[in-house]
């Protein structure tokens, strides 16, 4: 019956979206998805409770199969809906780590720590971006200089 066939657990996330500004990626039959959020360290099985999150930096795991893809992302929104057995990620950027190269992102923060120095030719909203871009590439740098 429904009813009977309702009360087996589900074994897999059935759909994991990560949309960003140019791109959208989507997974489907996920055994777990794996990632930092504001509130801390977060594994999503199938049937999590439903949550949104808030994700400024992390590397994000998503196991579908024999498979385990790594990627960066930055300045996120994760809305997990138990009822549809889903994940969606909003996020500003999206990068495979393997794609990720240390140089690119310290000459990134070179520029960045050059925009911040000139302080005076800089709005507060544009100072305060800076400061996140700054902080979120020191994290990124570290996380890749332990792989």
């Amino acid at each position: 019956s429904e009813q009977e066939t309702s009360s087996i657990p589900m074994k897999s996330i059935s759909v994991v979206t990560i949309r960003t500004p140019d791109q959208s990626i989507t997974f489907t039959d996920v055994d777990y998805i794996n990632l930092v959020t504001e509130d801390g360290p977060l594994v999503i099985y199938a049937k999590h409770a439903s949550l949104t999150a808030k994700v400024s930096f992390s590397i994000i795991k998503v196991k579908h199969g024999a498979i385990e893809e790594e990627f960066m992302i930055r300045n996120g929104l994760l809305f997990v809906n138990n009822d549809q057995n889903s994940v969606t990620l909003l996020a500003y950027t999206l990068d495979q780590v393997t794609e990720i190269s240390i140089e690119t992102i310290e000459a990134y923060l070179a520029r960045v720590k050059d925009q911040l120095a000139s302080n005076a030719s800089l709005l507060p909203i544009q100072y305060r971006y800076l400061e996140n871009e700054r902080i979120t590439l020191v994290q990124q740098l570290t996380i890749l200089r332990k792989k």
